[in-house]
């Protein structure tokens, strides 16, 4: 189904706080003035009804509208009529948006007040869905663009930015809950809530990571959770993370698990792929001689068992390129180096690169 948002439509009625000459019979007026976006030299009026269903008014200047939406600039070359409603000799213009989201969005334009993006805010995406839900529908490409910025800074777009972010959330978990009294996991992105975001919003740049790190967690923990609530604290003081599973669609479900299943089966498979070319002759030093066939074929099933007991496919790699493989598998310097300089770190690249495939990302965007 079709989510993209509606056109703009202008309701064609005529209303005014006078009452007209002749015949005509006056509507009255069924909205309020906003407080601080009622500008008197404005040429245009939006309405938009609020939480509690009132009408709110917003007298603003077409000038400013057709600058940073196409959408309006379009709308706003059609031809004036009679028929349309006016207040105080000013067009009106009825959207079906709500007043709130209309309000933060014109304060952002008009007077420059910061839009929700607080940095690692788990919230991000509840509190920017309605702005961000207006400047999509009227392509105001400014404001979306902060949001998406924002977005691919909790959520990176490559790997380095990624290890970046885990190493500082990983520095935080070590004394977070002594120092602060709550759980990180309540000042951490959640993934479950961003990808109900960016499929709905057009923002599949996010989705790799969202959907990887989801990968990792468990459903026992959070409001979610399926363990039993008190057996939760423990594990939440020591930095254990936790995901809106509730939200996400069947669908999601299904991307999950299989893209979880793919991830691990293309780093095994890359593993035993090894070729080992410091072994292709028979130039083997003294060293190299302790390196058998056999040490490195059970080096490569350690790996193997590694992934498959561990969601965390990118981190057991890494760890796995800090360790001293030369004395732990009894392989010769010229693999250990081969493995940890060049293999490991393009498994890795490789692994990233290959997370849309993995999770369905490009076949979910395009559903949407």
């Amino acid at each position: 189904m079709d989510s993209s948002p509606q056109p703009l439509k202008r309701r064609r009625v005529d209303d005014s706080d006078q009452q007209p000459e002749g015949d005509q019979q006056a509507v009255p007026r069924d909205f309020e003035h906003h407080e601080s976006l009622w500008l008197t030299d404005g040429n245009i009026i939006l309405c938009a009804l609020n939480k509690k269903g009132h009408g709110i008014g917003f007298r603003i200047h077409r000038s400013m509208l057709c600058k940073v939406s196409p959408i309006f600039a379009d709308m706003f070359t059609l031809p004036p009529s009679d028929a349309n409603e006016t207040c105080e000799g000013v067009p009106v213009v009825r959207i079906p948006d709500s007043a709130e989201a209309l309000e933060m969005l014109l304060k952002h334009i008009y007077h420059d007040r910061p839009l929700p993006l607080k940095r690692l805010d788990p919230n991000t995406p509840s509190l920017v869905r309605p702005v961000l839900s207006l400047a999509t529908k009227y392509e105001i490409a400014s404001v979306r663009s902060q949001i998406v910025d924002r977005l691919t800074e909790d959520w990176p777009t490559t790997l380095h930015a990624w290890d970046t972010l885990e190493a500082e959330i990983a520095a935080m978990q070590e004394e977070w809950y002594d120092k602060h009294k709550t759980y990180l996991d309540k000042h951490l992105p959640e993934p479950a809530s961003a990808i109900q975001l960016a499929k709905t919003y057009g923002i599949p740049a996010i989705l790799p990571a969202a959907f990887y790190h989801l990968s990792r967690l468990s459903i026992a923990y959070g409001p979610d959770g399926a363990e039993p609530k008190k057996q939760h604290r423990s594990y939440l003081m020591r930095g254990v993370r936790t995901a809106k599973w509730k939200s996400l669609k069947v669908d999601d479900y299904y991307n999950l698990l299989t893209g979880r299943m793919r991830l691990k089966d293309a780093a095994s498979k890359a593993i035993f792929d090894w070729d080992f070319p410091h072994h292709d002759d028979d130039s083997d030093s003294e060293d190299e001689s302790i390196c058998s066939e056999r040490a490195r074929w059970r080096l490569q099933c350690d790996f193997e068992e590694a992934i498959g007991n561990d969601d965390d496919v990118l981190d057991v790699l890494r760890t796995k390129r800090k360790q001293a493989l030369r004395s732990q598998w009894k392989i010769c310097s010229s693999c250990s180096s081969y493995i940890q300089t060049e293999k490991l770190p393009e498994l890795r690249e490789n692994l990233w690169r290959r997370l849309p495939e993995f999770f369905n990302i490009s076949r979910a965007a395009e559903q949407q």
